[in-house]
Protein backbone atom coordinates (compact mmCIF):
# COMPACT_ATOMS: atom_id res chain seq x y z
CA UNK A 1 0.00 0.00 0.00
CA UNK A 2 2.88 2.32 1.19
CA UNK A 3 4.60 1.58 -2.99
CA UNK A 4 1.12 2.52 -4.60
CA UNK A 5 0.51 5.31 -2.56
CA UNK A 6 3.85 6.88 -2.93
CA UNK A 7 3.89 6.55 -6.64
CA UNK A 8 0.50 7.72 -7.25
CA UNK A 9 1.03 10.99 -5.13
CA UNK A 10 4.28 11.36 -7.10
CA UNK A 11 2.46 11.23 -10.42
CA UNK A 12 -0.30 12.78 -9.08
CA UNK A 13 2.30 16.05 -8.22
CA UNK A 14 3.73 15.10 -11.76
CA UNK A 15 0.59 15.80 -13.32
CA UNK A 16 -0.29 19.62 -11.26
CA UNK A 17 3.47 20.71 -12.61
CA UNK A 18 2.81 20.06 -16.19
CA UNK A 19 -0.08 22.02 -15.61
CA UNK A 20 -2.82 19.71 -15.54
CA UNK A 21 -5.24 18.63 -12.77
CA UNK A 22 -5.43 15.71 -11.32
CA UNK A 23 -7.42 14.01 -8.57
CA UNK A 24 -7.15 10.76 -6.45
CA UNK A 25 -9.63 8.01 -5.92
CA UNK A 26 -12.27 10.60 -7.73
CA UNK A 27 -16.19 9.19 -6.41
CA UNK A 28 -18.46 8.64 -9.03
CA UNK A 29 -15.70 9.02 -11.86
CA UNK A 30 -17.93 5.69 -13.80
CA UNK A 31 -21.03 7.16 -12.77
CA UNK A 32 -20.97 9.89 -15.61
CA UNK A 33 -23.06 7.96 -18.32
CA UNK A 34 -25.38 5.24 -17.28
CA UNK A 35 -24.96 2.17 -19.31
CA UNK A 36 -26.69 -0.71 -19.57
CA UNK A 37 -25.05 -4.22 -18.20
CA UNK A 38 -22.32 -2.80 -15.72
CA UNK A 39 -23.18 -3.69 -12.32
CA UNK A 40 -23.22 -1.52 -9.23
CA UNK A 41 -19.83 -2.96 -8.42
CA UNK A 42 -18.11 -2.04 -10.89
CA UNK A 43 -19.69 1.52 -11.52
CA UNK A 44 -19.03 2.75 -7.82
CA UNK A 45 -14.90 1.63 -8.27
CA UNK A 46 -12.57 4.21 -7.73
CA UNK A 47 -9.70 5.16 -9.98
CA UNK A 48 -6.37 5.41 -8.75
CA UNK A 49 -5.51 8.95 -10.27
CA UNK A 50 -7.79 10.75 -12.45
CA UNK A 51 -6.39 13.41 -14.99
CA UNK A 52 -8.46 16.22 -16.84
CA UNK A 53 -8.38 18.18 -19.84
CA UNK A 54 -5.48 16.28 -21.40
CA UNK A 55 -4.13 18.13 -24.61
CA UNK A 56 -3.87 14.13 -26.01
CA UNK A 57 -5.23 11.69 -26.10
CA UNK A 58 -8.99 11.31 -24.84
CA UNK A 59 -9.15 15.43 -22.65
CA UNK A 60 -9.98 13.07 -19.00
CA UNK A 61 -7.53 9.79 -18.07
CA UNK A 62 -8.06 7.72 -15.57
CA UNK A 63 -5.45 5.49 -14.00
CA UNK A 64 -4.61 2.96 -12.06
CA UNK A 65 -1.24 2.14 -10.09
CA UNK A 66 -0.39 -1.38 -9.09
CA UNK A 67 2.90 -3.10 -8.62
CA UNK A 68 3.25 -7.12 -9.45
CA UNK A 69 6.34 -9.49 -8.53
CA UNK A 70 7.54 -12.14 -11.19
CA UNK A 71 8.04 -14.81 -8.64
CA UNK A 72 4.57 -16.34 -7.60
CA UNK A 73 4.57 -16.24 -3.62
CA UNK A 74 0.96 -17.71 -3.26
CA UNK A 75 -0.40 -20.76 -4.15
CA UNK A 76 1.11 -23.61 -5.22
CA UNK A 77 1.89 -22.22 -9.01
CA UNK A 78 4.90 -23.27 -10.91
CA UNK A 79 7.31 -21.20 -11.95
CA UNK A 80 10.54 -22.51 -14.45
CA UNK A 81 13.76 -21.40 -15.76
CA UNK A 82 11.17 -20.66 -18.80
CA UNK A 83 9.41 -18.03 -17.28
CA UNK A 84 11.86 -16.26 -15.32
CA UNK A 85 13.44 -15.71 -19.08
CA UNK A 86 10.42 -14.05 -20.18
CA UNK A 87 11.01 -10.06 -19.62
CA UNK A 88 7.59 -7.84 -18.44
CA UNK A 89 5.82 -11.40 -17.73
CA UNK A 90 4.00 -10.92 -14.68
CA UNK A 91 4.15 -6.80 -15.73
CA UNK A 92 1.93 -7.73 -19.12
CA UNK A 93 -0.27 -10.37 -17.02
CA UNK A 94 -1.49 -7.72 -14.69
CA UNK A 95 -1.76 -4.98 -17.53
CA UNK A 96 -4.23 -7.45 -19.26
CA UNK A 97 -6.00 -7.82 -15.64
CA UNK A 98 -6.46 -3.96 -15.24
CA UNK A 99 -7.48 -3.81 -18.45
CA UNK A 100 -10.36 -5.97 -18.53
CA UNK A 101 -11.71 -4.82 -15.38
CA UNK A 102 -11.55 -0.97 -15.88
CA UNK A 103 -11.26 -0.26 -19.70
CA UNK A 104 -14.81 -1.35 -20.75
CA UNK A 105 -16.62 0.91 -17.98
CA UNK A 106 -13.71 3.81 -19.19
CA UNK A 107 -14.78 3.54 -22.76
CA UNK A 108 -18.21 3.67 -21.75
CA UNK A 109 -17.72 6.98 -19.75
CA UNK A 110 -15.66 8.41 -22.41
CA UNK A 111 -13.02 7.93 -20.38
CA UNK A 112 -9.06 7.32 -21.27
CA UNK A 113 -7.96 3.86 -18.71
CA UNK A 114 -3.92 3.45 -18.62
CA UNK A 115 -2.60 1.24 -16.24
CA UNK A 116 0.50 2.09 -14.75
CA UNK A 117 2.63 -1.03 -13.71
CA UNK A 118 5.63 -1.99 -12.08
CA UNK A 119 7.43 -5.02 -11.38
CA UNK A 120 8.98 -5.25 -7.97
CA UNK A 121 12.56 -5.32 -9.92
CA UNK A 122 11.62 -1.30 -10.47
CA UNK A 123 10.69 -1.68 -14.28
CA UNK A 124 7.72 -0.25 -16.06
CA UNK A 125 5.50 -1.98 -18.34
CA UNK A 126 6.15 -0.89 -21.71
CA UNK A 127 2.87 0.74 -22.40
CA UNK A 128 2.56 2.45 -18.99
CA UNK A 129 6.43 4.09 -19.59
CA UNK A 130 4.66 5.08 -23.01
CA UNK A 131 1.76 6.95 -21.48
CA UNK A 132 3.99 8.65 -18.70
CA UNK A 133 6.58 9.74 -21.44
CA UNK A 134 3.73 11.33 -23.32
CA UNK A 135 2.87 13.13 -20.05
CA UNK A 136 5.96 14.13 -19.72
CA UNK A 137 6.19 16.17 -23.52
CA UNK A 138 3.88 18.84 -21.82
CA UNK A 139 6.83 20.22 -20.25
CA UNK A 140 8.30 20.96 -23.65
CA UNK A 141 5.21 23.30 -24.01
CA UNK A 142 5.60 24.73 -20.75
CA UNK A 143 9.30 25.38 -20.22
CA UNK A 144 12.21 25.26 -22.95
CA UNK A 145 14.39 22.82 -22.68
CA UNK A 146 12.67 20.53 -20.81
CA UNK A 147 14.70 17.59 -20.93
CA UNK A 148 15.85 17.86 -17.34
CA UNK A 149 12.56 18.53 -15.79
CA UNK A 150 11.35 14.81 -17.51
CA UNK A 151 14.58 13.26 -16.60
CA UNK A 152 13.79 14.92 -12.74
CA UNK A 153 10.25 13.27 -12.87
CA UNK A 154 11.09 9.94 -14.14
CA UNK A 155 13.44 9.97 -11.92
CA UNK A 156 11.36 11.03 -8.98
CA UNK A 157 8.93 8.10 -10.12
CA UNK A 158 11.92 5.75 -9.90
CA UNK A 159 12.90 6.61 -6.31
CA UNK A 160 9.53 6.90 -5.09
CA UNK A 161 9.08 3.38 -5.79
CA UNK A 162 12.47 1.76 -4.73
CA UNK A 163 12.35 3.95 -1.89
CA UNK A 164 8.88 1.85 -0.65
CA UNK A 165 10.78 -0.90 -1.65
CA UNK A 166 13.70 -0.60 0.56
CA UNK A 167 11.24 0.30 3.48
CA UNK A 168 9.16 -2.97 2.87
CA UNK A 169 12.67 -4.90 3.11
CA UNK A 170 13.58 -2.91 6.25
CA UNK A 171 10.45 -3.35 8.33
CA UNK A 172 10.64 -6.65 7.05
CA UNK A 173 14.01 -7.65 8.49
CA UNK A 174 12.86 -5.44 11.59
CA UNK A 175 10.18 -8.25 12.40
CA UNK A 176 12.01 -11.27 11.26
CA UNK A 177 14.34 -10.46 13.98
CA UNK A 178 12.12 -9.49 16.48
CA UNK A 179 10.16 -6.43 17.54
CA UNK A 180 8.46 -6.21 21.19
CA UNK A 181 4.69 -6.11 20.87
CA UNK A 182 2.23 -5.20 23.38
CA UNK A 183 -0.92 -7.76 24.12
CA UNK A 184 1.86 -10.34 24.74
CA UNK A 185 3.68 -10.91 21.92
CA UNK A 186 7.47 -10.39 22.79
CA UNK A 187 10.24 -10.75 20.92
CA UNK A 188 11.98 -13.44 18.82
CA UNK A 189 15.37 -12.45 19.61
CA UNK A 190 18.24 -14.70 21.55
CA UNK A 191 18.88 -12.77 24.15
CA UNK A 192 15.18 -12.86 25.35
CA UNK A 193 14.80 -16.34 24.58
CA UNK A 194 18.03 -17.30 26.70
CA UNK A 195 16.57 -15.37 29.21
CA UNK A 196 13.11 -16.63 29.71
CA UNK A 197 13.89 -20.37 28.87
CA UNK A 198 14.92 -21.08 32.40
CA UNK A 199 11.33 -20.33 33.44
CA UNK A 200 9.58 -21.99 31.15
CA UNK A 201 8.22 -25.53 32.07
CA UNK A 202 9.47 -27.96 29.35
CA UNK A 203 6.90 -29.22 26.58
CA UNK A 204 5.52 -32.90 27.94
CA UNK A 205 5.56 -35.85 25.36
Amino acid sequence: MNIHNSVCNTIKELANSAGIRAKREQVGAFQNIFVPGFTDKQRNMRPDLSLFNLPFQAPNVVLDISSTTPIPIFGNAPYTRDMAKQPMRAAELRYQQKMNTYDPIAKANNLKFHPIIFETTGSMHSESLAFIKELLKLFDDRYQGGTLLKKYWLDRISCSYQHQVAQAIREKLRYLKGIRYSQGVFENRADFIHEYSSVCLPISN
